[in-house]
């Protein structure tokens, strides 16, 4: 009985442990630029006339995280009529996410004729998985032609918007429809 339940035990968590690693790689290969749902994905809003807020939150690593707020902040300006933005503030953080796994009773035996069941119970411990979720949020003042002195509340860098939108889409290898 006790190499039977050994044997059980190591093979539940094997099954478990090769689970969860399934889950990781494919998870990752599931990140996607897409609008923000089920805490995953870009958003903007308007500040003010030349000032928006856009974002990234995900699945994967800091530096996608990253990319995706800055492609999505190229295409807002864009979408707004600007060819130019600056970064005024950026903010980034990963938050570590706990998934607990509960312990599993399994029984083996059977119902006799009275209507009794009869049998061994198998219990197997639990394990706690974590998993990280990056997220960046830039906040951008747009321009509609190369001003001629950088404003001081903006970062050494002046990007041009569609440079920065066809490269990062060619980096990711993104077309335009997986961002509607």
């Amino acid at each position: 009985m006790t190499k039977l339940y050994l044997l059980l035990k190591t093979f539940a968590r094997w099954s478990l442990v090769c689970g969860l690693w399934s889950a990781v790689f494919l998870s990752g290969c599931a990140v996607r630029y897409q609008p923000y749902q089920h805490g995953m994905g870009y958003y903007d809003y308007k500040i003010q006339d030349d000032i928006y807020a856009a974002g990234y939150r995900g699945a994967g690593n800091q530096e996608k995280s990253e990319d995706f707020a800055l492609l999505r902040a190229a295409e807002v300006a864009l979408a707004n009529g600007y060819a130019y933005f600056v970064i005024i503030k950026e903010t980034a953080q990963e938050d570590r996410h706990i998934v607990a796994q509960p312990a599993t009773v399994t029984t083996y035996g059977i119902v006799g004729r009275d209507g009794f069941y009869r049998g061994t119970a198998f219990t197997m411990g639990h394990d706690d998985y974590y998993y990280d979720s990056p997220s960046t949020r830039d906040i951008i003042r747009c321009f509609k032609a190369k001003p001629k002195d950088m404003p001081k509340d903006a970062a050494a860098v002046l990007y041009d918007a569609a440079q920065v939108r066809d490269n990062l889409r060619t980096r990711y290898k993104l077309d335009e429809a997986q961002s509607h």
